[in-house]
């Protein structure tokens, strides 16, 4: 006898549909989840990121000459427009409406 359990309730991160030839619900990842994912590598890239920055500012404090200052303050400049890029790519995550909005945006980015 075929038989169909209640489905599972749906959450914020997850929502559930029926595989008929497993004879199962399944959970697939909701928008809300599919961003989490993907906001989560890029806030450990930036936090990858940011844990370079004690060296530069070490450079530059202790600096011997302008070259060397000038050198660690490129190298801060450097680390600040990466993570001012990987903070519009949040932005932009969160901005997201849909799925095939997301799938764009990553699809766009090397995502």
């Amino acid at each position: 006898v075929d038989w169909q359990p209640p489905a599972p309730p749906d959450t914020e991160f997850a929502r559930h549909e029926w595989d008929a030839q497993a004879k199962r619900w399944v959970a697939h990842p909701t928008l809300a989840a599919l961003k989490a994912r993907e906001q989560a590598a890029v806030k450990a890239e930036i936090a990858s990121i940011e844990a370079t920055q004690p060296r530069a500012l070490r450079e530059h404090a202790l600096a011997v000459d302008d070259h060397a200052a000038q050198a660690a303050e490129a190298r801060l400049r450097e680390i600040d427009r990466a993570i001012a890029a990987l903070r519009d790519r949040l932005a932009a995550i969160d901005a997201t409406a849909d799925e095939p909005a997301l799938h764009a945006l990553l699809k766009s980015r090397g995502g």
